[in-house]
């Protein structure tokens, strides 16, 4: 049981984590697509500041002297390291919601020896002890599930969230592009 309790609590703290820094507050705050259009390039990273759509913007405005070209490749780049960063920890997340029911499945085959063990022990007694030493043996496999679908549950809702914002940060980082595009033409 103590393996899971602190794949629980490793899996608790990953939650809470990924649930604020993927906020859209946090990924994509209101105003940096604007500060972006109108920042110079030279400053571009100081002025955006620290959220993923301004690392992404600043780098497609750092390619601009560069040409389009440069501009669409760095967009790229840029976006495959911001997806990267967003996903950080899911992998963790997803290893403890495979873990957890093989390690209460180990606790249950663990007690079920024991039983057994005990039983043979006692030859010819009263097998009800045996139902309660099974009953107590399945908890460890209860515990592991318990741990294990809510961490499953919630890699999926966070997979979910990383397209969702990847996509939004390529729109922006798009949009400045065609307005890069527009005010050198």
């Amino acid at each position: 049981m103590w393996p899971i309790g602190l794949c629980s609590v490793v899996a608790l703290g990953i939650i809470i984590e990924r649930s604020c820094s993927l906020s859209r507050s946090q990924v994509l705050p209101a105003g940096v697509l604007q500060a972006a259009q109108d920042a110079p390039i030279s400053d571009a990273r100081a002025a955006l500041g620290k959220s993923e759509l301004a690392r992404v913007l600043a780098q497609v405005l750092e390619a601009a002297p560069e040409g389009e070209a440069a501009m669409r490749e760095r967009i790229a780049e840029a976006l495959d390291a911001a997806t990267l960063r967003l996903e950080r920890s899911l992998n963790w997340l997803a290893s403890i919601a495979s873990v957890t029911p093989l390690l209460g499945l180990l606790g249950t085959v663990l007690g079920m020896i024991d039983v057994f063990a005990q039983l043979m022990v006692r030859q010819g007694s009263d097998p009800t002890p045996l139902a309660g030493g099974i009953s107590e043996a399945l908890i460890t496999t209860a515990a592991g599930l318990s741990v294990a679908i809510p961490c499953l549950l919630c890699v999926g809702h966070f997979d979910r969230r990383v397209v969702r914002l990847s996509h939004d940060i390529e729109s922006a980082a798009r949009a400045l592009l065609r307005q890069r595009r527009a005010a050198g033409a």
